[in-house]
Formats: C-alpha cells, structure tokens, sequence
C-alpha cells in the first residue's frame, strides 16, 4: 500500500523489525531477535511493494456503529452543532484501534485523517481541541510487545526532551502520550515529506550539492547531539529524515524531459526512536535497517555510536546520486559490496568474527558466481561515483570515505565532521549553535569512549550501576483521566551511568 498525506509517504514494510514501516512514524524496535536476514524483506528497492495487509480493514469502517451506537443516530448535535462524537471503543482482529473521522480520543485529540498504518498501529492526522492545533498522532496496536515497544519510544524521547526542551539540535518533538484503552498514543508536530518520500516522488532524482551539505550539515547536528547524551539512534536512513516543508518548485529539464522538483527548504527533523539506545542498555545483536548497517554490526562484532556514523555516510551518498550504496539483501553479499566499494575487510575484523563469512581470514566469495558477477558489475570503487571532479564533489566524498572506515575506532567522529572541509561553503545562516555548548564541552570526549564499547560484549552492559532519575511529566498536557494512564507517581523513570 502506498498513501500520501500532509507529506507523510511511506516505504510500507521496508525491513523493519515489526514487519512494516511507516516513512514518518514508525517504531523500528527490535522486539524480536531473529536471523539478520528476516528484516531484509523489500530492501533497498525503496518501493511500497510490501504485504501491507494490516489493514484491509473491510469490518474496520463502524459499519456496526449506526446500528450499536444509538446515540450516534439520535444525537443530532454530533454533526449539527460541532459537539464531540464520543467513539465507540473497539479493537479490529489485528489490534488496530477502530475508529471514524470526527471521533475525539481522549477528551481532547479529534480525528481528522488516517496517514498510514503499519504492523505497530496507524498514524493519523488529529486536531487538539484545546490548543486548536494540528498534529500526527501515532495509534500503537492494542498489543503487548508493541505496547512495551511504544514506551521505550517515549523514554527516549522524553529524556531527549530533557536535554533539548527547546528542539535546538532538531529531533522531532513529541507533544503527549496516553494510553488509550491499551492503545499507546504519541502525538508529535506536524512535518512534510521524508527526504527519501521526496526523492522517490522526483524519480529519484539527486539532491543538489548545496543541499547535502546542508541536510548533511543538521544530520551530523542532531546524531552529535544524541551521542554526547550517551544515546545510539541506530536505525539512521533517509525515510527517518523529514523536511520541516517540504514544499518546492518545478523546473523543466530539457536534456530529461520532464519536470525535476527543487525543495524550497531544507531544514530537517530526525525522526524514529525506537530503537534508541543508550550506553548502558542491552545492546541487540542486530541493529539498523540493512543498507545503512555497519560492518561490525554484521559481524556481530559489537557496537556503539561509530554505527550511526557509518549510516550517515551511506545517507550522505544516497542523497548525492539518488541511488542506495549497497543494494542489497544478503550479508556476505554486503560484505563482498563493501570489498568492491572500500577496499578489503581489516583482518583483525575478519580474524575476531565469529560469524561464517571468512575463510583464514579472507571473505568467503566466489567473484566467478552469478553473485559475483553482480557485485563486480554493480559496485565499483568509492571514488568513480564522483559525478564531478570540483573540490567540493571531491571533499564530500571524502567525508563519507572517513565516515565508512571499517574499523569503528578510525572511524571519524561526528564533532570532527562538523568541522570538515565539505561544511566550510555553508552559509553562515545555515549554521548551528549549540545553546548549551558552554555545559556541554566536558562531553565532548564522549565519542573517543565510545570506540572503547566497540569490543564489549552485550553482557557488559548489564553489569554497569545505575542510579534512577524520576523526570516529571508536563502537567501542561498530562491528563489524569481513567482512559489516560501513566505511572502512578505521574513521573517517566530513567537510568544514566553515575
């Protein structure tokens, strides 16, 4: 299924843990550990070609609701005088919550549209009646694991929230969330077109030069900011990057003939935390969306914030040519992609792996396959992707080259990506400040420690102390109604290492 909405475009189904992603809000939580390559479905073909059968939901129109609900029949004042329907709770066989146009979830939140839907829930264009203000309100499935999913979620983004009561370093904000009737719900502020939604609709068409740098420029901004937080966002891509506005211009190009659309604005938001995960949590074996997974991730090798530098390089490509780095679905092929493009796979890498991909420490592959031939006709060396051979084509390649470095430790850091080259033609005005910079130096050295988790094991991070912080919730837009429920104490709890 594919939908289009306020700028909320979808690629349904693309490798998420959950089985089905959308673009804007989807929860990409490893709920489950299962082999790598379950999450592989649909790769990086960006199409909406999934089983998005969620939903047909036939049964799920109320259909049932003029003949249950008399009240809707017999109140007339629902439509003539604007008074608020109340909605007949009920789940679809899937879990979905069922709902109508018109109806108000939780005394305050009037459903306008349905956006899109997934395997986690749907998300759906609401209207606060309180502060009369549009928003995406995202519906989690009446089911336990994705209940428990949702709240991870939450915790992540309220300790962001924390940190970043003002949204300076760009991550979406959340508004509120309740629960729903055993539906969690997270409203967030309205936002255009993913940066990959908007590139699928220019028929893949790349991004001019300027605006990597800048998309590029708020990516390294906001992921920074998360790491000197002690957060890995791990599911870094281009449908988790949205425009604020993603409104633009057509122009025709004559040597394409056809229309190629510029967005007016490139400022940006990064969505998607689900799968957030700080220092001292559990860390998955298996983490990010497959064609923007790093080698050490693959190997299960062990890892830490390096992983969403790695993402980010891959991003920075796909932005610039408008096609994705590694196409494809399969590891060792990944592995033998990587060797083509980067070169061949550190043996201290290969030699520690103690996956099957290596034999005496060289990667297992016969380049006189048919996936052999594949890789070395599809992939060829980094640097003659260069579309130009101007400095500045040639600086930004090499940020990304710093940022594939195979071994996370060499791998650049993202206060030192700020500070490449490639950044030095952004326009003053495109530049960030950090409001907090003075409070914030002493972090700085975090991304040098970071490279020192590369070589723990998931165990290790259970065995650190922690100390609770008992955050309390807004009373601004917490509700204490039966139908809204949250910590008896009214208050979110969170672990940071002492």
């Amino acid at each position: 299924m594919e939908w289009n909405g306020n700028g909320y475009g979808t690629r349904i189904g693309h490798y998420g843990r959950l089985g089905a992603r959308i673009g804007v809000w989807s929860l990409s939580l490893s709920l489950d550990d299962d082999d790598d390559d379950d999450d592989d479905v649909d790769d990086n073909d960006h199409d909406d070609d999934d089983d998005d059968d969620d939903d047909d939901d036939g049964d799920g129109d109320d259909d049932d609701d003029d003949d249950d609900d008399d009240d809707d029949d017999n109140n007339d004042d629902d439509d003539d005088d604007g008074s608020p329907r109340p909605p007949s709770v009920e789940d679809d066989e899937d879990g979905h919550l069922v709902y109508q146009s018109g109806d108000i979830l939780a005394n305050r939140y009037k459903v306008l549209a349905t956006l899109g839907e997934g395997t986690f829930g749907k998300v759906v264009k609401v209207k606060d009646m309180q502060m009369d203000h549009v928003m995406a309100l995202k519906i989690i499935k009446n089911v336990e694991k994705y209940r428990e999913a949702a709240k991870l979620e939450i915790n992540a983004l309220e300790k962001i929230a924390a940190k970043d009561p003002e949204g300076h370093h760009l991550c979406v904000k959340m508004l509120d969330w309740f629960n729903y009737h055993g539906h969690m719900c997270i409203a967030f502020e309205m936002l255009g077109l993913s940066v990959f939604d908007f590139l699928r609709d220019n028929n893949y068409q790349p991004y001019p030069l300027e605006h990597v740098r800048h998309m590029g420029y708020q990516l390294c901004y906001a992921v920074k900011f998360l790491h000197d937080n002690k957060l890995t966002h791990t599911d870094l891509k281009p449908e988790n990057i949205l425009f604020v506005d993603s409104d633009y211009e057509s122009t025709y190009n004559s040597k394409k003939r056809k229309d190629v659309r510029r967005v007016k604005r490139t400022d940006i938001r990064l969505i998607d935390f689900g799968s957030a995960t700080f220092d001292h949590e559990h860390h998955s074996t298996i983490v990010s969306t497959r064609h923007y997974r790093a080698p050490e991730v693959i190997l299960e090798l062990g890892w830490s914030q390096p992983c969403d530098v790695w993402s980010i390089g891959c991003i920075l490509f796909e932005l610039y040519l408008g096609i994705t780095l590694f196409q494809t679905h399969d590891n060792r092929e990944h592995l033998a992609m990587m060797e083509r493009i980067l070169g061949t796979i550190p043996h201290r890498m290969a030699r520690k792996t103690k996956t099957k991909y290596f034999y005496y420490g060289k990667l297992d592959w016969d380049d006189k396959s048919s996936a052999g031939r594949y890789v070395r006709d599809n992939c060829k060396p980094l640097y003659r992707y260069l579309l130009s051979d101007d400095d500045e084509h040639r600086q930004l390649f090499d940020l990304i080259k710093r940022m594939l470095e195979y071994e996370p430790s060499q791998r650049i850091a993202l206060k030192d990506a700020l500070q490449h080259p490639f950044f030095d033609a952004l326009p003053a005005h495109q530049r960030l400040t950090d409001p907090r910079a003075a409070d914030t130096n002493n972090n700085n050295n975090n991304n040098e420690n970071n490279n020192n988790n590369y070589n723990n094991n998931n165990n290790n991070y259970n065995n650190n102390p922690f100390s609770t912080i008992l955050l309390p919730y807004n009373p601004m837009t917490f509700r204490d109604e039966t139908l809204c429920t949250k910590t008896p104490s009214k208050m979110i709890d969170w672990k940071e290492t002492k």
